[in-house]
């Protein structure tokens, strides 16, 4: 189980998403960035929108892991 909070995740990647910003917060610099690269063109910030809500959906159902591949699923702050 990670130490990361899983409702700071969750609020980052629903209103942060598209930069990547609770990937950022789970260690996942590379695709964190990647999503920060693909924000630059109007195509990628499309991709970037629906890859931030999917993992909304697996940050809701506790399957969102860290960096470390451990789940975040603690709740509480």
């Amino acid at each position: 189980m990670s130490d990361k909070n899983r409702l700071l995740t969750l609020l980052l990647a629903v209103f942060f998403g598209v930069f990547g910003a609770h990937r950022f917060y789970a260690g996942k610099t590379d695709t964190a960035l990647l999503m920060v690269v693909l924000d630059l063109t109007m195509v990628g910030f499309v991709v970037t929108g629906i890859w931030s809500w999917i993992d909304v959906i697996f940050i809701a159902c506790g399957e969102f892991t860290d960096a470390d591949g451990l789940k975040i699923v603690d709740w509480q702050m």
